[in-house]
C-alpha cells in the first residue's frame, strides 16, 4: 500500500513538474520578443561579469567553477534556442559563445582562457538545448502547449 502511495506521489509530482516546465515553454516560445530580449540581456551579463577583474588564485581544475560554466551555459543555450528555434544554429552560437568568452577573459587581468571552461560551457549549452527540447516534446506528446 506505501508503495502505491509513493509512486501517486511520485506521478503527481512529475506531472505538476512537466506542466510547470510546460507554461515556461509557453511563454518563452510564443512570446518572440520575452525570448530575444532574455537572450540579448542574459548575453550581456555573462559578457560583463567575464569583464570584472578577480584576484583570486587560480586553480588548473576547481570543479566548482566548471560546474558554474556550466550552469551559467546552460541557461544560454536554453535561451539560445528559444530566441533562434534552430538547434544547429543554437548549439553553434552557444559553443562559440562559451570560446569568445574564454578569449575575452584572456584580456582581463585576474582572469585565464582554460580549456576546461570552455568544455564546461559547450556541455552545458548542448545540454541546456536537449533538456528544451526534450520537454517540449513530451509537451507536445500530452498536448500542454498552447496552440
Amino acid at each position: 500500500m506505501e508503495k502505491i502511495l509513493m509512486a501517486t506521489k511520485n506521478k503527481i509530482w512529475e506531472e505538476k513538474t512537466l506542466k510547470f516546465l510546460c507554461n515556461i515553454i509557453n511563454c518563452f516560445w510564443y512570446n518572440r520578443k520575452i525570448s530575444l530580449l532574455s537572450f540579448f540581456i542574459y548575453s550581456g551579463l555573462i559578457f560583463i561579469l567575464s569583464s570584472i577583474p578577480v584576484k583570486i588564485p587560480y586553480y588548473f581544475f576547481d570543479p566548482r567553477k566548471l560546474t558554474l560554466h556550466f550552469i551559467e551555459y546552460f541557461i544560454l543555450g536554453a535561451l539560445s534556442f528559444f530566441a533562434i528555434r534552430k538547434k544547429n544554429i543554437s548549439i553553434a552560437f552557444s559553443i562559440a559563445y562559451g570560446i569568445t568568452d574564454e578569449i575575452h577573459q584572456y584580456f582581463v587581468p585576474g582572469r585565464f582562457f582554460d580549456f576546461y571552461d570552455m568544455f564546461a560551457d559547450s556541455t552545458g549549452s548542448v545540454f541546456g538545448i536537449m533538456l528544451i527540447l526534450f520537454v517540449l516534446n513530451e509537451c507536445n506528446r500530452r498536448n500542454l502547449l498552447k496552440m
